[in-house]
Order: C-alpha cells, then structure tokens, then sequence
C-alpha cells in the first residue's frame, strides 16, 4: 500500500496519508504526529485532547474558548510538571481581582512576596513566619520576628466603635508598653 492523498483548489496536501509511517497529515505533506494539522483547528462543540490515563498535552501558543476550558489534571503553565492543580513557572500576572483558597478555611500560603498595586485585603487572619496566625488577625513570629512600617502612621480600632487594649511586649515583660482603652 502507497501514500494516499487529496488535493484542494490551494492545497496539493488538503489531505494526506502517509502509509510508510502511519500518520495523517491536513494541510501539510510531512506530518509529525500520528496526526498533524497545518492551519487553524476549529471545533464546535467539546474537543477532548488526551485521555484519562496519564497523558501530557502540549499546547505551543495560546489555547483559548469563549466558554473557558476545563482540564481534569494539573497544568502547568512554563512548566512541564505541574505539582499543583495550577503551577506557574515564572511571573503570575492578575489583571482585575484574584482570589487565593475559599471561604471554608483554607489556609492561604505565600513563598516570596505578595504585592498589589492597590494593597491587600485579608478576610481572615495573618500569619507572617507561621503557618497559621493563632486566632490573631496580624500573627509575626519567626527568629527574628519583627514587625516594621515605614513612611506613615499605625492606626489600631480606628472607627470600630469599640476600642480595645494595646500592649506591647518585650523578653522579659509582658506589658512593656501598655494602653487602656477603658480607662
């Protein structure tokens, strides 16, 4: 058995099989892949690429819907081997707002640095050098636990209606630097 192929009006290789390799190739006279396109692949309606096994699929360029995509395994996006149902090698750029874990008390962790452009909103508690804040909004522990603000003022139960105590600490004592709110 030969090659077999059909030609369109533009293309000599509309369609083409390549019977010494076992591979079709569309719009192209050498395919690669045991099936290989050459121009845009439209689909309308679901398109499954892989399956359930353990398959990894290579996306060169862009993959895109215009009702998002759903993918039942990790991906990796600048890498090859996700650990994470979405690992990202590189910089993550969020245009508008991003949502880290959910409502039901996941815990939220950040290796590096954590910047906004119009700052930061934490609805739950804070742990800098701990992996959770201890039931404390803002928790800073670590060898060398430091909490520093510069180039403005602290303003602590601003507006809340109900103010609360202040201390601060030191090695030895535990009321150092004290406020009574109530008094």
């Amino acid at each position: 058995l030969g090659d077999f192929r059909v030609e369109s009006t533009g293309q000599t290789h509309m369609f083409f099989v390549d019977a010494g390799n076992d591979r079709i190739g569309i719009g192209t006279d050498t395919p690669l892949h045991t099936v290989s396109l050459t121009g845009t692949l439209g689909v309308s309606g679901d398109a499954t690429l892989g399956d359930a096994a353990s398959d990894v699929t290579t996306v060169v360029g862009s993959l895109t819907g215009s009702q998002g995509a759903y993918f039942a395994k990790e991906v990796g996006v600048g890498t090859a081997a996700p650990l994470h149902t979405l690992s990202v090698t590189g910089t993550l750029g969020v245009s508008g707002d991003a949502t880290l874990g959910d409502a039901a008390g996941d815990v939220t962790t950040v290796v590096g640095s954590l910047t906004g452009s119009q700052g930061a909103y934490f609805a739950k508690e804070v742990g800098i050098g701990a992996v959770t804040a201890q039931g404390i909004p803002l928790y800073v522990t670590g060898a060398t636990a430091a909490l520093t603000v510069q180039g403005g003022a602290v303003v602590f139960n601003e507006g809340s209606g109900e103010l609360g105590d202040f201390r601060v600490e030191s090695t030895g004592e535990t009321h150092m630097f004290f406020v009574d709110a109530g008094n």
